[in-house]
């Protein structure tokens, strides 16, 4: 953790975005998740292929039969597939053949990536399964290792050129460990170990902070088709690269309104006000905030600093992206912070946590319609762990804790790459009792291939990979942002608190959808 910098806080946020879900956690620190969430999907493996057989032809790939690339020449690779957790078969065909020239099981873990590489001889293909280590890398660094598909060069060394050797004594078919690489574009060499001369110099490979590379060596010494494929895998980008503000050494922060009750507040970071006005069951954007000890101070609108009724001091973390709430009753507020988790997710998949700072509510479940809780027993200023779920609609409902009775039935359309901080906030007693949804982008795992400028890979006349490769120094998608959802004032009726004999009374309510910056929305409808 960094302490503070002294310079100015960021700009003051002019625009207000009404939340469509909050997230919340209690308290006056970082908290942990306190409810048990129960299994909503697994989340998906993610996995893809590079060929790296010289003279080797194009190939299609099916993964247990289904063709997953077609047409796959020397030097490609495809992007990430997502794959259930479990046992698969995977076989590398001659394109438009049958008989396949490999053939083997691939065991993937839930939530891990990784590459199977196409080696060896033409008269000796094989495939090689490689993990990815998808752990967060080191501040301001990217992860690079090294595998050796030469056939005719037995080990190699791999360095900047006219510089130090990164890998050494790597031998075919092996991996060298990871790695830290400070980010930039650099001229690599590779060379034998017994040997002063580079067998090539690769111009312009490009490393980039909070990514892994897995770089191939490839081709045949004697054919003089050596070079270096980087396949990238983003896994911990700053928030300000993602989210399009600031700089990586800033920690970015969007301000939520959650206090039932409560009048318009001003919220200061640092003694400068940085998000004025903000309204009950709305959001700002994300701002960029130095990262370290930072004061948070929340005043009435328009009053005075010394009139402050709420005075945090967080610790914020460089390149962590954060909610900052303020909750509680109006007589007894309270700042709660929870980290946002904005690394990539597998293709088809989004991340959901479910956040509970509704008042008069107790304890409460959360499940599909019709189907098992996704979290069981989540108390009042308590938030779940973050749970994979496939896009699509879900039927969710709240529950009163261990009844069948939905409080709130919501229809939540799920984007692949979106993490959704699904929130009840209000009064159970009154109409403000409702859900809202803060929407986040943290993209989907794609496989991204660092082309090196110059590559010695010549053209085979095959099809291209299948995807459209990703530049490494590319950004990610900006942050979509709070979608509004508010209920429709006349036909909100308020739940009834759950009684000594468990029984309660249905939510009557809608939610709509007042902006069109995303595509999904919340729709709640009354409960049966």
């Amino acid at each position: 953790m960094r302490r503070r910098v002294e310079r100015p806080v960021s700009t003051m946020i002019t625009g207000m975005v009404l939340a469509a879900m909050l997230l919340l956690v209690a308290g006056f620190a970082i908290t942990q998740p306190s409810a048990t969430a129960q299994e909503a999907g697994a989340t998906d493996a993610t996995v893809r292929l590079v060929h790296a057989l010289p003279g080797g032809p194009p190939v299609d790939v099916t993964v247990d039969g289904a063709p997953v690339a077609t047409g796959l020449a020397f030097g490609a690779a495809t992007e990430y597939a997502a794959l259930p957790a479990g046992d698969h078969q995977v076989q590398v065909l001659p394109s438009g053949e049958t008989t396949a020239l490999i053939d083997t099981t691939v065991t993937a873990e839930a939530g891990k990536a990784y590459i199977v590489a196409v080696l060896g001889t033409a008269t000796a293909p094989e495939a090689q399964v490689l993990d990815v280590n998808l752990d967060q890398t080191t501040q301001g660094q990217a992860r690079i290792r090294l595998l050796n598909a030469v056939p005719d060069a037995g080990e190699l060394n791999v360095g900047i050129a006219g510089g130090d050797n990164l890998f050494e004594n790597v031998a075919f078919k092996a991996t060298s460990d990871y790695r830290d690489g400070a980010p930039g574009t650099y001229d690599m060499a590779v060379s034998l170990p017994d040997s002063a001369e580079p067998i090539v110099t690769v111009p312009g490979v490009s490393f980039t902070q909070g990514t892994v590379y897995d770089i191939v060596a490839l081709g045949e010494v004697g054919g003089g088709t050596v070079t270096l494929l980087p396949l990238a895998t983003t896994v911990s980008q700053p928030c300000s690269m993602i989210l399009g503000v600031g700089s990586e050494q800033d920690a970015c922060v969007r301000f939520v309104h959650a206090a039932a009750g409560s009048a318009e507040v001003d919220i200061y970071v640092g003694g400068q006000v940085s998000a004025p006005l903000v309204s009950f069951g709305t959001s700002t954007n994300f701002v960029n905030l130095p990262a370290g000890d930072q004061q948070i101070q929340v005043t009435a609108a328009a009053a005075a600093l010394d009139t402050a009724y709420l005075d945090s001091t967080q610790t914020l973390e460089a390149g962590q992206a954060y909610d900052v709430y303020i909750a509680g009753a109006s007589d007894d507020l309270q700042v709660m912070v929870n980290q946002v988790d904005l690394t990539p997710l597998p293709v088809g998949q989004s991340r959901l946590r479910v956040v509970h700072t509704a008042l008069n509510a107790g304890a409460v479940d959360v499940g599909v319609a019709n189907g098992a809780n996704l979290v069981e027993g989540l108390a009042e200023n308590s938030s779940s762990e973050y749970l994979t779920v496939d896009a699509g609609t879900i039927q969710a409902q709240v529950r009163a804790e261990g009844e069948q009775t939905p409080l709130i039935e919501s229809s939540l359309q799920v984007q692949e790459g979106m993490v959704y901080d699904v929130v009840a906030i209000g009064n159970a007693s009154d109409a403000s009792f409702q859900l809202l949804v803060l929407m986040t982008s943290a993209t989907a795992r794609q496989g991204e291939i660092a082309t090196p400028v110059g590559s010695p890979v010549t053209d085979t006349g095959a099809a291209p990979v299948v995807g459209t490769p990703v530049p490494v120094e590319a950004p990610a998608s900006p942050v979509t942002e709070a979608q509004i959802a508010t209920p429709v004032g006349a036909t909100s009726v308020a739940a009834t608190p759950v009684t000594g004999e468990g029984a309660t009374d249905a939510v009557e309510g809608a939610v709509t959808e007042t902006t069109d910056q995303v595509e999904g929305a919340l729709t709640e409808t009354p409960a049966a």
